[in-house]
């Protein structure tokens, strides 16, 4: 308690925090240290509230008492409001997490600020992420936060640059260019993220010259051009890319197609490459995953083959290939090519009529792929969801040939099959008959339907020689054009031989909605009874997106 001087008696906080405990909270805030008692501080934490409300109180009560005595008041209130804030603070969750972590945190709220929205990148965009501006504030924060804002490497190492903004720049491009060169110091000498569209302006030229001179500290690169644009300049010669592990090409511009910047790559093991007409000189060799987009392309297929051939110890392959405007009859299909990639993922983009239907049993007799473990072919979609999605026809006797090359009858071929694609039950059937070591099907039907009840029937496990016995994984998309009987039936047999195994039979069913009825209900009881008898795992639900064929 005080006295005014005037005989009145008023309140003052005995937990008031003397000007030496502000300053050394405020020091602790302010550089994100931890105190050396904290049991001091929760314990302000817990009485201020109370405290505070007393201070109101007395505040209501002797407002007349005059300006002078009011202003104290108040006076000590902020004092302890801010004292309990700044304790909050120093106490918080975040003041224990380490440097490493904290950086991590900066890095994903960096990212999730880069470009909120659907739009195209702006101007505002492109300054924005030069200057780092979210991290600039979060370095204000405090002492410690402005350490591992300004001073971790990691943070400061992707480049993202969108050349065709900087004509329409409110700024000389030279500051652009100054900016990034700034940035690129301050990311030491952490390997790098390279993201540059390539504009047929002389500012770019000057950042690609830029960026080459850090070449060395590459570790992914993504080059794209605007369509249509014409480029007349590329990366320098003899780049020493010693970290260069992912590169991805998609430039239109036939001044690329000679480059040898890249051959000296020899960790480069990721490839993607789109709309380039004749392959690019790389270390193929070497590379293990490779990823070609056909837009643009006159000769899809043949390009597809050419990588196949051309990437002769690639691990895992994606092919985008658009079919809408090609003529399968004019194709100069090339040499037979065998390889050696294990996982073959092909993305056909067709039209609705069936003058593309033969491409993919062509593509097929033109493969021998020994060592495929995973084979998926499916309708890409352009981005869009069921959207101008038209299976293409299935040759069951070119896949039974490609089996009988490839030698999928033996233990270690194909073990992963997915289709969606135009196919009969019985052609589907028969193809199944010739991989005996198929452990997971997943299939998407369309019109006519190829999930049946006579296709169920085949997959049941009876007889002395059943159809991919080791099956643990069948998935099906589908209208549901069966007995749901049937599909009981094949999950019990299934299930009987799981069972007695560490591993339980797994069934996905996917029906389309509204377009087709849903499982009865019978069924489903009846399937959750074997689930619940063990070696059964069952999902199921509607699938709204619509469907073509």
């Amino acid at each position: 308690m005080a006295n005014d001087g005037s005989g009145a008696t008023t309140f003052t906080s005995p937990s008031l925090p003397t000007s030496a405990e502000t300053a050394y909270v405020w020091q602790l805030a302010r550089s994100g240290s931890l105190p050396a008692d904290p049991a001091n501080l929760r314990r302000m934490l817990s009485v201020a509230p109370a405290e505070v409300e007393r201070y109101d109180e007395e505040i209501r009560t002797f407002r007349g008492l005059g300006d002078q005595h009011a202003s104290r008041l108040l006076s000590e209130r902020d004092t302890l409001v801010s004292y309990t804030a700044f304790c909050r603070s120093v106490l918080s969750p975040a003041q224990k997490l380490p440097n490493e972590l904290l950086a991590k945190i900066f890095d994903l709220y960096f990212h999730e600020t880069l470009h909120p929205g659907t739009g195209a990148i702006t101007l505002e965009d492109q300054m924005q992420f030069f200057t780092r501006r979210a991290l600039q504030e979060l370095a204000q924060v405090c002492f410690r936060w402005y350490c591992v804002a300004i001073g971790t490497p990691q943070l400061w190492s992707t480049i993202i640059i969108h050349s065709d903004v900087w004509d329409r720049s409110f700024v000389y491009p030279e500051i652009l260019t100054k900016l990034l060169a700034s940035l690129l110091i301050r990311g030491k000498d952490y390997p790098l993220i390279i993201e540059m569209s390539i504009y047929p302006t002389m500012h770019c030229k000057r950042v690609l010259a830029l960026l080459c001179r850090h070449a060395r500290r590459w570790r992914k690169a993504h080059f794209w051009s605007i369509p249509q644009s014409q480029t007349f300049f590329h990366p320098t010669k003899n780049l020493k890319l010693d970290r260069l592990v992912s590169l991805s090409l998609d430039v239109e511009s036939e001044s690329w197609k000679d480059i040898t910047a890249f051959q000296n790559s020899p960790f480069l093991t990721e490839l993607t490459v789109a709309r380039f007409h004749k392959l690019p000189i790389l270390p193929w060799p070497q590379i293990k995953t490779v990823t070609y987009n056909s837009l643009g392309d006159g000769n899809p297929v043949r390009s597809a083959l050419s990588v196949l051939r051309t990437a002769i110890n690639m691990s895992i392959c994606t092919l985008l290939l658009d079919l809408r405007r090609y003529d399968p009859n004019s194709e100069s299909w090339g040499i037979h090519t065998t390889s050696r990639t294990q996982e073959l993922y092909i993305q056909l983009m067709t039209s609705a009529g069936n003058d593309n239907d033969p491409v993919l049993g062509r593509f097929l007799d033109s493969l021998t792929l020994p060592r495929l473990t995973v084979l998926d072919i499916h309708p890409d979609d352009g981005g869009g969801v069921g959207v101008g999605v038209f299976p293409p026809l299935w040759s069951a006797a070119a896949f039974l040939d490609l089996a009988d090359r490839s030698g999928f009858n033996n233990s270690t071929s194909l073990t992963s099959l997915a289709l969606y694609v135009q196919v009969t039950d019985v052609e589907l059937l028969h193809c199944l008959s010739a991989v005996p070591q198929l452990e997971k099907l997943e299939l998407r039907d369309c019109v006519p339907a190829a999930v049946t009840d006579t296709f169920l029937r085949g997959l049941q496990l009876h007889g002395s020689t059943p159809l991919v016995p080791h099956l643990g994984l069948f998935s099906i998309c589908c209208g549901l054009d069966f007995d749901d009987s049937t599909w009981v039936d094949l999950l019990a047999s299934r299930r009987r031989v799981h069972s007695g195994q560490n591993r339980p039979f797994k069934a996905k069913l996917w029906w389309y909605e509204p377009r087709t009825r849903a499982v009865s209900s019978e069924a489903l009881e009846r399937i959750a009874q074997l689930v619940s008898e063990g070696g059964l795992v069952f999902d199921s639900g509607a699938y709204v997106s619509g469907i073509h064929g």
